[in-house]
């Protein structure tokens, strides 16, 4: 398993636009051959909805996220 950052601008942090942004980084992971089995990211609101997880459950990913209280250090 390998780790694919990428990033996508927003007009907003609302759940729709999230989820849209999402469906585009998930087109193009799947664009270049990848399969996408798992959607990391915080404890916000913007990923962590019924309508994310209804979007992730229709294809077959699982949503992870970090635990409370914890930090990523980059090394």
């Amino acid at each position: 398993m390998c780790e694919l950052p990428f990033v996508v601008p927003l007009p907003g942090k609302d759940r729709v636009s999230v989820v849209d942004g999402v469906a585009l980084i998930l087109t193009q992971i799947q664009a270049l051959g990848y399969p996408v089995i798992r959607v990391h990211s915080d404890k916000g609101a913007e990923f962590c909805n019924v309508r994310m997880r209804q979007f992730l459950r229709a294809r077959n990913i699982h949503k992870s996220i970090r635990p409370r209280g914890t930090t990523t250090v980059a090394t």
